[in-house]
């Protein structure tokens, strides 16, 4: 499609996607520029673009990206929100980053990303008694997500009694899980057994974790230099 109408916004946006989610940034990131060169009022190009550059781990970069596409919405849309929050979190702006999650919130109060970005950055700030609700609410709602067990069980000490443990044994067995969610329950389980001291059953996750993420994320150079490339063209211009 971006072949035969290069400039086509919904195709544009759709590789952007897939490319990130193949873990892939650094290719992404072009056609993310493009996107919202053509299309300047698109809030979905410059969501695009900010996760993009949140990826790359370009902070600053996302933020004006995101910051825009809040503005563009009108402070309508949640996922903006809830990725602007992401990127101010990561430049150590945590009471700025929970304001805009609770107005992502306010619009989608079971936003399962949301709930998840305010628990984690409450975990940051060491407030686990207020992220502990909201991790389990984000689960209810997601419970086959195994990144988001995994986020939970990093901030949680685990004990002997705890029924998580049986949930997440239970959980992983499931057939239709995807290589990345497996990989999730792996490590949450991984941490949770070496927490109750079964550290035989916590390596044996571990080690299939680790199994799991280089089968998803095998090392490619060229990836690599475009993904470097793409970090340096989108730093030049600071000190």
């Amino acid at each position: 499609a971006i072949a035969r109408a290069p400039g086509h916004e919904q195709a544009l946006h759709a590789y952007v996607v897939l490319r990130n989610q193949a873990s892939l940034p650094g290719r992404a990131l072009p056609f993310a520029e493009r996107l919202v060169a053509q299309h300047p009022k698109s809030v979905q190009g410059h969501i695009a673009l900010g996760n993009t550059l949140t990826l790359l781990r370009d902070y600053a970069g996302a933020e004006a990206a995101l910051a825009k596409a809040v503005t563009l919405s009108r402070g309508t849309s949640a996922e903006a929100l809830m990725l602007l929050a992401q990127a101010v979190s990561h430049l150590g702006r945590d009471d700025q980053a929970l304001e805009f999650v609770d107005r992502a919130l306010a619009l989608k109060p079971d936003y399962m990303m949301a709930l998840n970005r305010k628990a984690m950055i409450l975990q940051t700030l060491g407030r686990f008694d207020e992220a502990d609700p909201l991790f389990r609410r984000a689960l209810d709602l997601a419970p086959m997500d195994g990144e988001l067990w995994r986020g939970f069980v990093t901030g949680f000490k685990v004990k002997p009694d705890d029924p998580i443990i049986a949930l997440m044994e239970d959980r992983i067995k499931n057939p239709a899980l995807s290589d990345r969610a497996r990989m999730g329950f792996d490590f949450a389980l991984g941490k949770a057994l070496e927490d109750v001291k079964r550290h035989d059953d916590a390596f044996t996750h571990i080690r299939r974790a680790n199994d799991t993420v280089r089968k998803l994320y095998p090392y490619d150079m060229a990836q690599r230099r475009d993904e470097v490339a793409a970090v340096q063209n989108s730093l030049r211009g600071f000190d």
